[in-house]
């Protein structure tokens, strides 16, 4: 007698839901929550680099197609992984996406840490950048122990500048940054700490 042919079909393979980055927080400030990245944010960061006047003042080359800006979050989560403290960070207010923040080794220079932040022109001008650097500036002395920062901007950015020196940034001079000429700053944790211990003038020149 033959064998009866099976009219049961095999069960459809269950499909894993994509898994996503950690997104942990690493601060918080008064209207800030900075997290790290996750391919969720891949919108908000294309919207970003899309954006000529943000564009315009960057040294460095950014992510412009899909995959660019998925491998720029990959980057980041391994560089949380390899360097804990370190990355770029996701920052968001109760309005929604402000920008990036960074605490990333120098190019070329790895023992130093420069200090960096691109924000949605809808952030310009609410002093968000301040906030932000100025909570990434003390994480970097407190609980990463630094001995200094640094910072660059393109030249003919008029803003970033201001902001370095109201956190007790130095002007360091002309330097070549990402290969393009760069204004360079740079905060010691002495004058760092001198500034901390000074509450009448961190009151003075730090309140967004």
């Amino acid at each position: 007698m033959a064998a009866e042919r099976s009219t049961t079909m095999p069960a459809p393979r269950r499909r894993e839901p994509r898994r996503d980055y950690a997104g942990a927080v690493l601060l918080r400030t008064r209207r800030l929550v900075l997290r790290g990245l996750c391919l969720r944010d891949a919108e908000d960061i294309s919207a970003l680099h899309a954006e000529p006047r943000v564009r315009e003042h960057l040294l460095e080359q950014v992510p412009i197609s899909f995959l660019e800006t998925i491998g720029f979050i990959a980057q980041a989560n391994h560089v949380y992984a390899d360097t804990p403290g370190l990355g770029v960070w996701h920052a968001s207010a109760p309005d929604g996406f402000v920008g990036l923040f960074s605490l990333m080794p120098v190019v070329g220079n790895e023992h130093e840490i420069e200090l960096g932040a691109r924000l949605m022109p809808a952030s310009f001008g609410r002093l968000y950048s301040l906030e932000g650097a100025r909570a990434l500036r003390d994480h970097a002395f407190t609980r990463l122990g630094l001995v200094r920062l640094r910072g660059f901007c393109h030249p003919r950015n008029a803003a970033v500048p201001l902001i370095f020196r109201r956190l007790g940034f130095a002007d360091a001079g002309t330097t070549e940054h990402f290969g393009r000429e760069a204004l360079a700053f740079v905060l010691e944790r002495e004058a760092w700490s001198a500034r901390a211990a000074s509450p009448s003038t961190a009151n003075h020149l730090e309140t967004p």
